[in-house]
Formats: structure tokens, C-alpha cells, sequence
């Protein structure tokens, strides 16, 4: 197995857009006093792990899952 070093970075600009189902969403959990889990989307299993324990734990109240995803290279 070759190991690399290919790592990148992006530069990412603030924008004033929105999405008008997250604000719709993220305003009705807000005033429901749901708080969001967050969950690595990793391809390893530590990522699985992490995804695991955020369902289980989103499930109780007054969580509520956040689906965040990140593109990995594994």
C-alpha cells in the first residue's frame, strides 16, 4: 500500500443565500427546542461508529438528526 500525502484545500465565500426548507425545517426545531446531533459521514468505521451512535441518540428527546455530509477519499 502506497502511502500519499494528497491533501487540498478549498477556500469557501459567506454568501447571504438560504435554503428555504432548512430555514423552514431548521426554524421549526428551533421554536420545538429540538437540538441537532451531528455525525461524521466518514467511510471508515470510526465514521460508522459515529453514525451509529448519532441515530441512536437523535431518536431521544429533544434531539433532533442533522444529516451533514463530507466527501472523504477512502
Amino acid at each position: 500500500m502506497e502511502i500519499t500525502n494528497d491533501a487540498f484545500t478549498i477556500e469557501v465565500s459567506k454568501t447571504d443565500k438560504t435554503c428555504p426548507i432548512g430555514e423552514t425545517v431548521g426554524n421549526s426545531n428551533l421554536a420545538g427546542g429540538k437540538i441537532p446531533v451531528l455525525s461524521c459521514e466518514g467511510a471508515c468505521i470510526r465514521g460508522e461508529i459515529a453514525r451509529l451512535a448519532a441515530n441512536l441518540v437523535a431518536k431521544e428527546e429533544p434531539y433532533r438528526m442533522l444529516i451533514m455530509r463530507v466527501v472523504t477519499a477512502s
